[in-house]
């Protein structure tokens, strides 16, 4: 990290990967005052805030708790005074009375928040999802930082193995030879098993998005995407500028293929 970005009075859009990226550029130029946030960040700002019993006032309402589980994020989004959607305008007097009863919170005007501000993407593969979270707030422009990856043509390949024994003794000779070259290694592992003491040095991190400065290994296993029902129709979905659970899943699989093709990326260990 040689030069300053001008990051000073912007806003940026980042994954969660990027933390390490933000906290060296602050020490570097700490004349800079910039605000980030995450995508999921972004999208709370335009959801009212959730205060502990809603669940259970809404159960109380005649929903099952699973109901009311689901529900509750969909409810959240309905910021809006009206709906041309029929199921949406159903709902209005359930999102009414969170709010009278202090379930529902408002957290501020996000248009005051970004009004003004020069707003840069950094570290997503695409800029859709921010658009579409901000597509209602007046004279937006959104850019893109300086350093943009440039993905590779073909995914890198996946080395199968058949333990987990022989995936971490592949990883470490390949974050061996990394480390010898002078690299920063980064470990992306979405699993829920602990790792073994042998790269608890290493920094792990969770998703498609590998941080900045560090060659990436990868501990993969296979995924299972479920296609959950929306309770919404695609026309109320859109009102609420929410995506439909396949429209989920292409993105997920879009952000998957970048991944493999990131050219940070250099061993992938697929273990059966």
């Amino acid at each position: 990290m040689d030069r300053s970005h001008y990051y000073d009075g912007t806003i940026l859009f980042a994954p969660k990967s990027e933390e390490s990226y933000f906290s060296a550029y602050r020490a570097r130029f700490p004349h800079e005052a910039f605000t980030v946030y995450s995508l999921e960040e972004l999208c709370d700002l335009f959801r009212y805030h959730v205060q502990a019993g809603a669940v259970d006032f809404v159960v109380q309402k005649g929903y099952s708790k699973p109901e009311a589980s689901m529900l509750l994020p969909l409810l959240r989004s309905m910021t809006g005074k009206s709906y041309k959607s029929a199921s949406l305008q159903k709902l209005l007097p359930l999102r009414d009375e969170l709010l009278q009863g202090g379930y529902f919170q408002i957290q501020g005007d996000p248009a005051g928040i970004f009004r003004g501000k020069t707003m840069i993407i950094r570290g997503y593969y695409s800029g859709k999802y921010i658009s579409e979270t901000i597509q209602d707030l007046p004279n937006i422009c959104l850019n893109w930082d300086l350093e943009r990856p440039m993905l590779r043509k073909q995914p890198l390949p996946i080395l199968e193995v058949s333990n987990r024994e022989e995936a971490m003794s592949v990883l470490q000779q390949k974050i061996k030879e990394l480390a010898a070259a002078g690299e920063h290694v980064a470990l992306r592992y979405d699993g829920d098993e602990p790792l073994p003491k042998e790269l608890s040095s290493i920094p792990v991190f969770q998703g498609p998005y590998p941080p900045y400065g560090y060659r990436v290994v990868s501990l993969e296993s296979k995924k299972r995407n479920v296609l959950m029902p929306d309770l919404f129709d695609a026309f109320a979905m859109a009102e609420l500028h929410l995506p439909s659970s396949a429209e989920r899943l292409q993105r997920e699989a879009y952000d998957e293929d970048c991944f493999s093709r990131h050219p940070y990326l250099c061993a992938r260990v697929y273990e059966k």
